[in-house]
């Protein structure tokens, strides 16, 4: 069996300012720019840059 494992997903999870993610970086005194940034630089995200949902669809169907 194969999988596509695309790892972190920009999300509105991930993007929206009024979103969970956004009210706990404010809360630890971050910018929502500076997570995103920090959170692929931990992950270790070969491209450097969080998936697009279309990239794991483009995906499957190659």
């Amino acid at each position: 069996m194969n999988t596509i494992s695309p790892g972190l997903v920009d999300t509105s999870g991930y993007s929206d300012p009024d979103g969970t993610v956004a009210r706990w970086t404010a809360a630890s005194g971050m910018s929502l720019a500076d997570f995103r940034r920090q959170l692929v630089k931990g992950q270790n995200v070969t491209t450097g840059r969080m998936a697009e949902p279309i990239d794991g669809g483009t995906l499957k169907t190659v």
